[in-house]
């Protein structure tokens, strides 16, 4: 999941720039490696609490869809064909189900 940034402090402050670096690597990261998803937060402010350090619960609920929705595609089935090299040199097929 992506750091959110801070709301208490101001857009321009280091910290909230330093998040911005960060997840912009951690995306970069992950993105050759199919099984991992990385969630990203929404900046929007509602989501905040009033001093803008944690998330409300409408913040809490959002990230909370999101990871569920995630680990549901995750569960779904799919068709993945394996391709099976033996010792002989000829190839087989196999279909996973």
């Amino acid at each position: 999941m992506c750091v959110p940034p801070r709301h208490d402090l101001l857009k321009w402050s280091c910290v909230n720039s330093e998040t911005k670096v960060f997840n912009r690597k951690l995306s970069k990261l992950m993105k050759p490696y199919n099984h991992v998803v990385v969630v990203t937060t929404d900046t929007d402010r509602k989501l905040y609490t009033r001093h803008g350090l944690h998330m409300n619960n409408l913040g809490k609920e959002e990230a909370a869809t999101k990871i569920s929705m995630i680990i549901s595609r995750v569960f779904q089935k799919q068709n993945v064909k394996i391709r099976l090299c033996w010792k002989y040199g000829y190839n087989v097929s196999t279909k996973s189900e």
